[in-house]
Parts: C-alpha cells; sequence; structure tokens
C-alpha cells in the first residue's frame, strides 16, 4: 500500500495524470506547465493584423490568471505561431508570468516590459527560469 502512495506520488505530474486533472474550463491546446506558486496551463496565439502575441495562463482551478499582450524578453520581433511552441512540465520563474518556449526565448506580460522601460523593473536582474535561453534577439 505504501509502495503504491509513493508511485503515484511520484507519476502525479506525468503527461497522462496532468490531462485527468485538466480543468474542464481549460482548452485541450493549452500546454502544460509547474509555475512558481501553482500547476498552469499556457497557450499563447500570433495576432498577425496587430502583429502581437497574446498569452492566456490557467491555474491548477481553471481560472484565468493571465490574458493578455506577452512580448519577448529579449526585445526581439513577435514570436510567429511556427516558432511559439511552449516548453512543456517547465518551472517558469518571474512568479509564472515569464512563458518558455522550446526555441530559446520567452515570452513576459506587456506591462512588466513597460515597467521596465519606466524604470520600475530591472528585468536584467529578473530569472524567468526557462531552460537554454537565448540572450539576445539575433539568437532565435
Amino acid at each position: 500500500m505504501i509502495f503504491l502512495a509513493i508511485l503515484g506520488y511520484c507519476l502525479q505530474d506525468q503527461p497522462f495524470f496532468v490531462n485527468l486533472r485538466r480543468p474542464s474550463k481549460v482548452p485541450k491546446d493549452a500546454v502544460f506547465v509547474f509555475s512558481t506558486k501553482t500547476l498552469a496551463w499556457e497557450r499563447c496565439n500570433y495576432d498577425s493584423h496587430r502583429d502581437l502575441d497574446y498569452c492566456e495562463v490557467w491555474n491548477e482551478d481553471g481560472e484565468v490568471i493571465f490574458n493578455e499582450v506577452y512580448l519577448p524578453l529579449d526585445g526581439g520581433p513577435p514570436i510567429r505561431a511556427a516558432q511559439s511552441k511552449i516548453q512543456n512540465n517547465v518551472r517558469s520563474g518571474l512568479g509564472g508570468e515569464a512563458i518558455c518556449l522550446e526555441n530559446g526565448r520567452a515570452l513576459v506580460p506587456k506591462w512588466l516590459i513597460d515597467a521596465r522601460k519606466e524604470g520600475r523593473a530591472d528585468m536584467n536582474s529578473l530569472d524567468p527560469g526557462c531552460p537554454n535561453l537565448h540572450s539576445g534577439a539575433g539568437d532565435h
């Protein structure tokens, strides 16, 4: 019995079990990630008319915690749909706001970039927690 409990605990964050726990309000195409505060699901879409990336993030209860414009952390151009594959099972930093992409880039909310421009946030000292993060817009 103890073995089964330990096995269940070890497997609880595997994709099969995560999908069983996916709240009904979370779309099927949202990607499961760990955030610093909770389990989460993320989905981003590129709006070609506005040349912007829009991302949504849901918590473990299926409540939307972010639904807004996201910009590349590296200051480069928006992430096109073909480049925007979210890294699965990544523990993102910045309080969960950062979205890590498989191409080595990260997206953060526009308000965070605006705060940096206004001197209210030092993005250089913030670590999004993305593995294989590229350092500049020219790296993608």
